[in-house]
């Protein structure tokens, strides 16, 4: 659809940020039950057009069209939406007699700006869900095309890094 118009979409990732302590705490049970509670409330913040997944794990998946008006930002709704999955996500779910809370992290990628395909758009709103997370957490990131350049940096080095290992235990 974006290919056919002049429309801008984006595509948020988001990962639950205290998720794990649920199922090592309560069980998968309980995680089960999180995330069906949050399943829920993601889509009751959805609009109708918009389109809600969830990847696997924690991890759940938006796409949206930003047609917004004229002197709205692209990014505008994006940006709406995400902060509209922060709050939503922050309130506390019951398992039980118990409350737990988990935040998000979200990134955003917008077509076609940051790709024209679907694995493109993906890898680049994971990269900014990444990026919020190490800001913290409980937060969004737009991509950035230095994220991939600091990426493919950071792997480089860890290549090299391993490349001594191997020197060094070969002796």
């Amino acid at each position: 659809r974006a290919n056919r118009s002049s429309a801008v979409y984006a595509i948020l990732t988001f990962d639950l940020d205290r998720f794990k302590p649920v199922n090592d705490i309560h069980g998968h049970s309980a995680g089960d039950v999180v995330l069906h509670a949050i399943a829920a409330r993601l889509g009751d913040l959805m609009r109708k057009s918009d389109t809600l997944a969830r990847l696997g794990g924690d991890e759940f998946g938006a796409i949206l069209e930003c047609s917004g008006s004229s002197s709205e930002a692209p990014g505008d709704a994006a940006i709406h939406l995400a902060n509209r999955i922060i709050e939503g996500v922050r309130e506390p779910i019951s398992i039980g007699d118990r409350q737990v809370e988990v935040g998000a992290s979200i990134g955003i990628a917008l077509c076609p700006a940051d790709g024209a395909d679907s694995e493109t758009l993906l890898r680049a709103a994971d990269m900014a869900m990444y990026r919020a997370k190490e800001q913290g957490g409980g937060t969004y990131c737009f991509f950035q095309r230095t994220m991939e350049v600091e990426l493919r940096a950071r792997a480089a080095l860890e290549d090299d890094v391993a490349d001594l290992a191997v020197l060094d235990a070969l002796g």
